[in-house]
């Protein structure tokens, strides 16, 4: 069990104990398990390695059972960071 939770309202952290936010007084839940996040580098201006289209990209940069911080960065486009998706999921890592 974690030892610290989050506001459902106001995102406070808190002692696992508590049941209440001491700021706001909304309920709290448990801190979510940090290895089932994701997490994602993007850049609003950038050339997708996928098929060379400009604007919006994004990497895929760790997630459970994968890490990408030790690869050099491929930023693609919203279309082609789905099918690079497709290609990890199909290796057996689950994103």
């Amino acid at each position: 069990m974690t030892e610290y939770g989050v506001c459902t309202k106001c995102g406070l952290t808190v002692f696992a104990g508590q049941n209440d936010c001491p700021s706001c007084g909304a309920e709290t839940m448990p801190e979510p398990d940090a290895s089932l996040i994701e997490e994602w580098h993007e850049k609003r201006e950038g050339v997708c390695i996928g098929c060379g289209k400009t604007g919006r990209v994004r990497r895929l940069v760790k997630a459970k059972d994968y890490n990408g911080k030790t690869k050099i960065p491929e930023f693609r486009c919203y279309e082609c960071s789905l099918n690079k998706l497709d290609e990890i999921r199909a290796r057996g890592v689950p994103v």
